[in-house]
């Protein structure tokens, strides 16, 4: 069992505690997932922690066994999400909209959810098999640096890519409303709230963040604002994406909102920038994938652009430059994320091919 000690004693979730006791879970799920237990005896066999954020969230792994007299036993692996000053009706919610709304079944699907634990303020979902998009790229990149055929992996990335741009237009147009409304304001204003602290002393109310962040304000003001304010998933990346054979799940609609499904858009292919850049040195060396999920979704999509995409991307490429300052392994790569950024939004860079917004 993995080690879960900093969990237990988290106090903005003494739920957690109880929520790794195997005995008093099975009671819980025996109790409250009757459509999972189906008449048989729910039995836990096992729990591990496999994200955990102090302080705000924690995402456990559970296996689980219902046992049957009269047919065989039946195996689970269900994931159970606790969040701070929750109670898991929420997240269930949501998630059951988006799987009655159609995403459980075709090509892209959300995991089934299961249900709420209210005492524990966990709401659960079945685990999906697979590799996330993040891992395919590793994959790919692994290949590509041992000089291995890298053919069939890049042909893959591209068939997936697809799935993502369609993944991003289905979730917009499906029939839900979320609570929280995301425009282009907000998120300018994030950026402001979270990269002006990591302006060093050399940097000056003058220096590179605050002209960046300067320039961010004149393009923003410039472009032309979508008015439409439709379901997005708003922290749309390749983590969130569980891939399998002909099918994609998104996992995480934590953050879901109303907003500019060219955001999504923007902020998946921001990360596969960055992670270009991180791994490989060259924030260019995926551009080929990039190009094939803002292709597709603009096929899908008559109402966005190009430029929409292009700027939702830029502005979280500048969410990279803060995001870089919280991991040690990546604080080296802050400076190069920076000219990148500077690149775009100040340098009009023609190898970006018309992005420069």
């Amino acid at each position: 069992m993995t080690d879960f000690t900093p969990a237990l004693s988290d106090a903005a979730m003494p739920e957690i505690k109880l929520a790794l006791d195997l005995s008093f879970v099975e009671a819980q799920f025996q109790r409250k997932l009757k459509q999972l237990a189906d008449g048989g005896n729910v039995a836990v066999q096992d729990c591990k922690v496999i994200h955990y954020k102090p302080g705000r969230r924690c995402v456990i792994d559970y296996d689980v066994v219902v046992k049957h007299t009269q047919q065989p036993n039946q195996q689970h692996r269900l994931i159970g999400k606790i969040r701070a000053n929750r109670f898991g009706k929420s997240g269930y919610r949501r998630l059951n909209a988006l799987w009655e709304a159609g995403f459980n079944r075709e090509t892209v699907r959300v995991p089934e959810p299961i249900g709420v634990v209210h005492q524990l303020h966990m709401w659960l979902q079945r685990h999906v098999p697979g590799r996330t998009f993040t891992e395919l790229l590793a994959a790919y990149i692994a290949a590509k640096k041992s000089g291995c055929r890298t053919q069939a992996l890049e042909d893959r990335l591209l068939e997936l890519a697809s799935l993502v741009a369609t993944a991003v237009w289905k979730l917009s147009q499906t029939p839900i409303e979320f609570t929280t409304r995301h425009g282009i304001e907000r998120e300018c204003k994030i950026l402001h709230e979270r990269l002006l602290p990591t302006r060093s002393d050399s940097d000056g109310p003058d220096g590179r963040i605050r002209k960046l962040l300067d320039r961010v304000n004149d393009v923003v003001a410039k472009h032309e604002h979508s008015s439409r304010f439709l379901p997005i998933h708003r922290d749309f990346y390749s983590d969130q994406v569980i891939c399998q054979q002909d099918t994609i799940h998104v996992i995480d609609f934590d953050t879901a909102s109303l907003g500019d499904p060219a955001l999504d858009v923007g902020n998946f292919n921001a990360h596969i920038t960055e992670f270009s850049l991180r791994i490989l040195g060259d924030p260019f060396a995926l551009q080929q994938i990039e190009d094939a999920i803002e292709r597709q979704f603009l096929q899908l999509d008559c109402d966005s652009s190009r430029e929409a995409v292009q700027l939702y991307k830029s502005l979280a490429l500048v969410r990279h430059i803060y995001i870089s300052t919280l991991f040690a392994e990546r604080a080296r790569f802050t400076e190069q994320i920076l000219e990148l950024c500077e690149s775009r939004l100040l340098n009009g860079n023609s190898k970006l091919q018309g992005a420069s917004v």
